[in-house]
């Protein structure tokens, strides 16, 4: 009896979870650039189909949030509320005092960027090695992120994406064409930069 548990087992640890391009089409995008992405991790949640995927590659980490929408106003209403939430990372009230002040104090280097790139805006921002948004002190840097928000009307996904690159290997122009390598499904694919 241990034994087919032990194959059940060994089967579950022997897989690489869903491909990456099944658990990105569920985000409602695909993907036609040139790094692997493995190790697909997918969760989803709520009855109105709400997902998050993680996956990484050789030199690049990706995150993608998704929420169903039903229709391009609900999707900018969402949109509006995301750009908030990650904007408010880097400034505001500590949760509790300091021993100086209550506010958080990000400085101006440390700020997302904004980019218009083929009509979409795309936010470049430093992040921690947790891959978290707001640090305070160059020294805390370990990644420099890609963060794009868009609607998908084939899919009628609302889609957050953030793709995090170290400081190392970290290039501006590779980065924004590694993003723009992602697009709608549905949409007709953007031409190589």
């Amino acid at each position: 009896m241990l034994r087919p548990l032990f194959l059940l087992a060994a089967l579950a640890v022997a897989s690489d979870g869903p491909s990456f391009a099944d658990a990105l089409s569920r985000q409602g995008l695909r993907y036609a650039g040139a790094r692997s992405y493995r190790g697909a991790r997918e969760r989803s949640w709520g009855a109105a189909g709400s997902r998050r995927l993680a996956a990484a590659s050789a030199d690049a980490r990706l995150k993608a949030s998704s929420e169903p929408d039903a229709d391009a106003a609900a999707a900018r209403r969402r949109l509006g509320e995301w750009a908030a939430r990650f904007l408010g990372q880097f400034a505001g009230d500590a949760a509790y005092p300091g021993m100086v002040t209550r506010e958080v104090a990000v400085p101006d280097s440390l700020r997302p960027r904004r980019v218009e790139a083929d009509g979409r805006t795309v936010w470049l921002a430093p992040a921690s090695a947790g891959m978290a948004f707001g640090v305070g002190a160059e020294d805390l840097v370990a990644y420099r992120a890609v963060v794009s928000q868009r609607w998908c009307p084939g899919s009628r996904r609302s889609v957050e994406l953030a793709l995090f690159f170290s400081t190392a290997s970290y290039r501006e122009a590779d980065a924004l064409a590694e993003e723009a390598s992602f697009t709608c499904l549905g949409a007709a694919p953007r031409p190589a930069p």
